[in-house]
């Protein structure tokens, strides 16, 4: 396999990177707006409650932000792989880690 399949693994790893930090910042934006929600109750407890999911789905961002800074340092080195001409192994690594982005994103 050559420099190209290679070059190709990392591409699709940096677009799968990018859907994993679309997920998260999802996931914040919701809570954002659950935050700002839960100003506009009525009393006190309501809005303690509107809180609840909003610390859910932050907790669920940092996972996912967590799970996507690892996968960042394998797809550098997985280009750094294919800059040293190890494609074979480069290629081999991008197939894992596509499979492990198969995970649904946060």
């Amino acid at each position: 396999m050559g420099v190209g399949t290679g070059v190709g693994q990392v591409n699709a790893a940096a677009r799968d990177l990018r859907l994993r930090l679309d997920g998260a910042a999802q996931r914040v934006g919701e809570a954002i707006t659950l935050a700002t929600d839960a100003g506009t109750r009525a009393s006190l407890s309501e809005g303690i409650a509107t809180l609840i999911p909003a610390g859910e789905r932050v907790a669920v961002a940092h996972d996912g932000i967590r799970a996507t800074t690892a996968a960042v340092v394998e797809v550098q080195r997985l280009a750094g792989r294919v800059l040293q001409g190890r494609s074979s192994e480069a290629v081999a690594r991008g197939r894992q880690i596509g499979e492990a982005g198969d995970a649904p994103s946060p």
